[in-house]
Formats: C-alpha cells, structure tokens, sequence
C-alpha cells in the first residue's frame, strides 16, 4: 500500500503512525540491491511516498538501548527481527 493512498487524515495520521530513521536506513539499503530496475523503482517510489506521508522519528539513546537490550534477549533465543522489501 503506498503511503499517499491512505484514507486517514494527514493530522489522524501523524497520530497513529510514524517510522524511526533506522527504518529509513534500511528500506534505503534496500533500493539500490534490486534483482530488477523495475523493483528498485518500485521500492524507490515505496520510500518517497513514506517519506512524504509519514512522520520520522529520531531514534534517541533510551530508544537505542531499549532496542539493544531486546535485541540481546531474542538473539540467543534464536529469536530474529527480519525485514524484506517487496
């Protein structure tokens, strides 16, 4: 779904929603590897659509520890948090 096609208001929406700068990172990572020009342009569009429609959050030092901390738990447990761009 791209991010323009919604049906919430932008102000419903910055309510509800919003995307760390880490994600940004990683879905730009994503981009450029594509198997297919017609996939990293998808993916590319996916990214400005996001960035245009959704609020970016700072990821601050008790964010980053939080994460590590929850990261260092599920590692040994086999436990990993995955993405893949379609």
């Amino acid at each position: 779904m791209r991010a323009n096609s919604w049906k919430l208001s932008q102000s419903k929406l910055a309510t509800m929603i919003a995307v760390s700068v880490i994600t940004i990172l990683e879905l730009a990572h994503g981009v450029t590897p594509a198997d297919t020009a017609g996939r990293s342009h998808s993916r590319q569009r996916f990214l400005d659509d996001l960035l245009a429609g959704v609020p970016i959050q700072p990821v601050t030092a008790p964010i980053a520890l939080r994460a590590g901390q929850i990261d260092g738990h599920s590692q040994p447990k086999g436990i990993r948090i995955r993405y893949r761009i379609y």
